[in-house]
């Protein structure tokens, strides 16, 4: 469905832009107070400022691991910051205008790499240097899982904050209903074909009423772009710092093109349209395969009316899954830099690591603590699960884009464009010839600032 999209008043946006400011420089005001305050002769703690956004669960998890550290730091307090996810990226950069940013922040790689650009996070490579001086394989171990997603927290050598639990993409099934039609589960060896086949299968309409679709996944490039990839073609040039986009590739379109006929042509996956007449999406028990990320675990798990599985993603003329990562980053002008690593480099030890183990929602940065039943034991997950996630994040590309106009690109041109394409008005050809100079347009601006 086409989004309507209005505009605010200009004058509107400036009162609401100010007052936030105004409302997060009190904020700070009155916890740098309290932390000045204390019975007399008690030594000053130094309060450290740590923003996430993040699901119950997550809270959960970071509320843990924050009460870890500082019962292991008597003399550093933490305040947790939780800005809701929509809203995170343009609260921070107005604590950074107010000078007034959190200490650490947590940021996916592409609002990482914006930030260090711009001098908003400090380089960590300091750290990490004297770190290895006792610790030489930190961050390297020969079973590190965060080693695979090396090119998208680090810059010229640099690493520019620290990666916690990569995710990937995979096919998620509804056994129950694959079990009604007496269709085979996926396995690592299915085609685009097999999955089609299977979606047809797992389809039923009522007329023009929909019953139940066999496959279902999100117009959101991130999942798109595997589907590219496996078609042999590229999104970018490169993924750190692209210089031209490349979805004027043949493969690239047919790729697009065989999603879209997924839903119009084939008609075994919902369009925007029919998905409200489903009430959800996978969790209703009303789609048979669902593409999504690795993250959805956490919410599949608690699911008590089917039984699920997880599977690789189809391959085309490879296999292609990107892996993405999110991590900690200091700023840059922090009064508290020592403490803050502290902080950072408390989140990838064995204790911090081990206050996850009954969630799934981050893989433990390294193979044998994720495989490890007494180290990390979510339940309600397939028996496959940790070999899966495992498999799938060696095997896969690093998915982030790392340009300062990458949100911009991504999240805001890209659907734009592509959205009478995801409503069957156009072909993928077609949104392509008007995308691709807009996009080129992007990557070329310098937005260092």
């Amino acid at each position: 469905m086409a989004l309507n999209r209005t505009f605010i008043a200009r004058s509107g946006v400036q009162i609401w832009f100010y007052a936030l400011i105004l409302s997060a420089v009190a904020m700070v005001a009155l916890c740098a107070a309290c932390s000045r305050e204390g019975p007399a002769g008690a030594a000053k703690k130094v309060r450290l400022k740590f923003s996430t956004w993040g699901s119950p669960e997550e809270m959960t998890i970071n509320r843990r691991i924050v009460n870890a550290f500082m019962e292991e730091n008597p003399g550093i307090d933490v305040d947790i910051m939780h800005i809701p996810g929509p809203q995170y990226n343009t609260k921070l950069q107005i604590l950074n205008a107010a000078g007034v940013a959190p200490d650490v922040m947590w940021l996916t790689a592409w609002q990482a790499y914006a930030y260090y650009r711009n001098n908003r996070i400090m380089s960590l490579q300091k750290f990490i240097d004297l770190e290895r001086q006792t610790n030489p394989s930190f961050l390297q171990e020969d079973d590190s899982l965060t080693k695979y997603v090396k090119d998208s927290y680090t810059w010229n050598n640099d690493i520019f904050f620290c990666p916690l639990g990569p995710v990937t993409f995979h096919l998620y099934y509804n056994k129950t209903l694959f079990d009604e039609a007496g269709v085979a589960y996926p396995d690592g060896n299915w085609t685009w074909d097999d999955m089609l086949s299977a979606a047809k299968k797992l389809t039923k309409l009522d007329g023009r009423h929909p019953l139940q679709f066999g496959i279902h996944f999100y117009p959101w490039w991130g999942q798109y772009m595997n589907f590219i990839w496996q078609n042999g073609a590229k999104l970018f040039d490169r993924m750190a710092e692209p210089t031209v986009c490349l979805l004027d590739d043949a493969n690239a379109i047919a790729a697009l093109q065989f999603l879209q006929d997924l839903i119009y042509k084939h008609k075994v996956s919902p369009s925007p349209m029919t998905m409200n007449m489903l009430g959800g999406d996978f969790l209703t028990g009303k789609i048979a395969m669902q593409i999504e990320g690795t993250w959805m675990v956490e919410q599949y798990r608690a699911i008590k009316s089917f039984e699920w599985g997880m599977a690789p993603l189809p391959r085309c003329e490879r296999f292609a899954v990107a892996v993405r990562v999110c991590g900690h980053g200091i700023r840059s002008d922090t009064k508290h830099p020592e403490e803050a690593w502290k902080l950072v480099r408390f989140y990838q030890s064995e204790r911090a690591q081990r206050l996850m183990g009954d969630f799934a929602l981050w893989i433990p940065s390294r193979e044998s603590w994720a495989r490890d039943p007494n180290f990390w034991h979510p339940q309600g997950v397939p028996p496959n699960h940790c070999d899966i996630r495992i498999t799938d994040i060696k095997k896969a590309t690093p998915g982030d884009v790392l340009h300062l106009n990458a949100v911009k690109i991504c999240e805001t041109i890209m659907p734009m464009e592509l959205d009478r394409f995801w409503l069957g008005q156009k072909t993928a050809a077609e949104c392509v010839k008007s995308l691709l100079p807009k996009v080129n347009a992007a990557l070329k601006e310098d937005r260092v600032r």
